[in-house]
């Protein structure tokens, strides 16, 4: 009912991620009544299709378009309800934000927007942000619309005056990477030399770099066989992503080692520490270069530390074990040789008849490979067992992203025992104590380096 003091269906009181507003920008008028200089005409007597005052959002053209953007922007008019929509003389109830003359964002949203890279990117200090390079890449046909974030995440950067160089797929096409050649090309040993040289510097390759992968002349027949452009991509695609992205920050550390011994045995470990931080054991990957015990060239020698973040539904040995093919790279020289860490990015898992909480174990055929959670030595003293997947059941969906956890799955508070963005800074001290990780240092590089 319209007066009713409870909520009925279709009356916004859960689910709104902020207080209602208008997104017409910040000059506050929609395209029809704007003047053209900015303000606000008081009758709409302009054209409704045409952005008189320059502020409509486009992702390519306009990214700093305030005008349909879906976000909230100063000056925009809003309902000062509160985040239930709903006024209290409605509702007999002032919720959160209602009345304060402030635009209000549910505390949770909020929370996840601040931490946002766009976001990031749109308020961190722009020489700051110059220090870096980013590389950002996603399929042309990917149905999680990883490309579009990408584009997002780079026209951020761009609307900050930072450089960013845009691929038309890897290969194949006139705004391509490799335009002359075909994707198989690229990662065939018959021309090693294409990876090998290619310029990986900023002035190069690019400062900043976006891939959009995935052939856009394939048929759609031809795309479903191939998979090409889509989340993971063909198997070509798959090959050159994180080949090109470790080639290209490789590329940029100073005193690189670039071999070509054409050595392309992956050396990757399997092993565990105790980690105070969740309080249980937890299993990481490394992906040790070619030669890293064997050429004694390399056997005296400290490496970058690579790290590759696994993403939801990854599990630990899916992830590691699509890196092998890096050391076709390294071997040939294309690379520089680097130790790949991949941590855990699952969540713990909970026996959901005994209640045992497992964090020790990752997936393997049939279940679970788990090490003993309390053992506090070295992992090739604690014992290791399989354990069937039988009632287990993951305290998140998949994957934690390396956040730390408020709550799991079931509402319960987690705070103390799901700090997995803790854990991350943890097991990269732990791996850097391990192997022959190069220490952090300051160094000068020539300008365009």
């Amino acid at each position: 009912g319209y007066r009713s003091r409870s909520r009925d269906f279709g009356e916004p009181v859960v689910f709104n991620l902020s207080e209602r507003r208008d997104d017409v920008g910040d000059d506050g008028c929609s395209n029809a009544y704007e003047d053209g200089p900015g303000g606000c005409l008081d009758e709409p007597l302009g054209d409704p299709n045409v952005d008189a005052n320059g502020d409509d959002f486009d992702l390519l053209t306009n990214p700093r378009g305030t005008e349909g953007n879906h976000e909230y922007d100063e000056g925009e008019p809003f309902q000062d309800f509160g985040i239930d929509g709903v006024p209290e003389s409605i509702s007999g109830i002032a919720d959160l934000g209602e009345g304060d003359g402030v635009f209000t964002y549910n505390p949770r949203f909020e929370s996840l927007i601040m931490q946002d890279a766009r976001t990031f990117f749109l308020n961190a200090d722009v020489e700051e942000l110059r220090k870096h390079s980013y590389y950002f890449d996603g399929g042309i046909r990917d149905m999680l619309h990883a490309l579009t974030a990408a584009m997002h995440l780079s026209a951020a950067l761009e609307s900050r005056g930072l450089e960013v160089r845009r691929y038309e797929d890897f290969a194949g096409q006139p705004g391509s990477l490799f335009p002359d050649n075909v994707c198989d090309q690229v990662i065939g040993l018959d021309n090693p030399e294409l990876l090998v040289d290619l310029d990986y510097s900023p002035g190069g390759m690019g400062k900043n770099v976006l891939m959009a992968y995935g052939d856009p002349t394939a048929t759609e027949t031809e795309a479903l066989k191939t998979r090409s452009g889509k989340h993971v991509g063909s198997g070509c695609e798959l090959l050159l992503r994180p080949t090109l992205f470790f080639s290209m920050a490789m590329n940029r550390m100073p005193d690189t080692i670039r071999i070509a011994d054409y050595d392309f045995e992956a050396n990757i470990v399997y092993s565990s520490y105790y980690s105070e931080v969740l309080e249980s054991r937890r299993w990481f990957a490394v992906n040790l270069p070619p030669g890293y015990d064997t050429n004694p060239e390399l056997t005296g020698r400290d490496f970058p530390l690579g790290i590759m973040l696994p993403g939801v539904g990854m599990p630990l040995m899916e992830t590691i074990e699509a890196t092998r093919l890096l050391a076709m790279s390294q071997g040939t020289g294309a690379t520089p040789r680097f130790i790949l860490l991949a941590p855990d990015g699952q969540c713990c898992y909970r026996n959901t008849v005994t209640q045992e909480r497992f964090c020790n174990c990752y997936r393997i055929s049939g279940g679970y490979r788990c090490v003993e959670r309390e053992c506090k030595g070295p992992h090739e003293e604690c014992e290791v067992a399989d354990i069937p997947r039988d009632n287990m059941q993951q305290e998140c969906n998949s994957g934690h992203f390396f956040f730390n956890q408020t709550t799991n799955r079931w509402g319960e508070t987690a705070m103390e025992t799901s700090r997995f963005e803790d854990s991350l800074l943890e097991v990269i001290d732990v791996v850097s104590g391990m192997y022959r990780v190069k220490a952090p240092a300051d160094v000068e590089v020539p300008v365009g380096f």
